[in-house]
């Protein structure tokens, strides 16, 4: 059987009023397996936030104050009010952390950020989203192979398969529509996020690298001729 609810992606949007530290936050989050859109400085990040909210936002401010006025900034936008977002900015007094917090931040993580701790943070607060949205599954299944989503892990027999953050995204999206025939470009506007128009082979290649490492049950992943792609049901 086949478990098909799946939570929000783990998409995390990251802004930072400081380069070096949003590419060293990138590194972190992408490490781990998450899907990164860089907002760019908080004076731009409401506006993108609002066009197209993440599963969880973070925010990195230099200074505490600005950290609290752009949190209340996004609590005022309709669509952001229940976003889960993690503010992050210096080692201030209790007093000014409360500051943020009561503007809306979910969470605040102190500089020096350590890659554990903020991972841990993420995790939590997308946990905390599945809680308020009624606790769907968090896992996929099909026989022997399953995928826990939140910690982007897939295993097959109890064995830890070693897969790529494409490779993870594209197998859980086939998963997730057993049985339905998916277009290539449906796949790779939903993975990839390309253009409709875009020619590649990069889908192929994922699909074969997909199949090698599922091994015995590499039929699971059909080729449907002139469409795309199929997640066959096993048994």
């Amino acid at each position: 059987m086949i478990r098909t609810r799946t939570p929000p992606p783990a998409w995390v949007g990251l802004s930072s009023s400081d380069a070096k530290t949003a590419d060293r936050l990138a590194e972190v989050l992408e490490g781990a397996g998450y899907a990164l859109t860089r907002l760019g400085p908080p004076s731009r990040a409401v506006e993108a936030l609002a066009h197209s909210p993440p599963s969880v936002a973070l925010c990195h401010q230099s200074e505490i104050r600005p950290l609290a006025s752009f949190c209340s900034r996004v609590r005022q936008e309709p669509g952001l009010r229940d976003m889960p977002l993690l503010g992050m900015g210096p080692s201030g007094n209790p007093k000014e952390i409360a500051e943020v917090l009561d503007a809306g931040a979910d969470d605040f993580l102190a500089r020096p950020f350590s890659p554990e701790l903020l991972l841990a943070r993420v995790r939590a607060l997308l946990r905390r989203r599945q809680w308020s949205q009624g606790g769907p599954a968090t896992e996929l299944e099909a026989g022997s192979l399953r995928l826990a989503l939140l910690e982007r892990t897939a295993s097959l027999s109890g064995r830890v398969l070693a897969l790529t953050r494409l490779e993870f995204d594209l197998l859980a999206y086939l998963m997730a529509r057993p049985g339905q025939a998916l277009t290539r470009t449906e796949i790779l506007q939903s993975v990839w996020k390309y253009p409709p128009d875009v020619e590649t082979r990069t889908l192929d290649k994922h699909v074969e690298s997909l199949r090698r490492k599922l091994g015995v049950l590499d039929g699971l992943i059909q080729t449907v001729r002139s469409v795309g792609f199929r997640f066959k049901f096993p048994g």
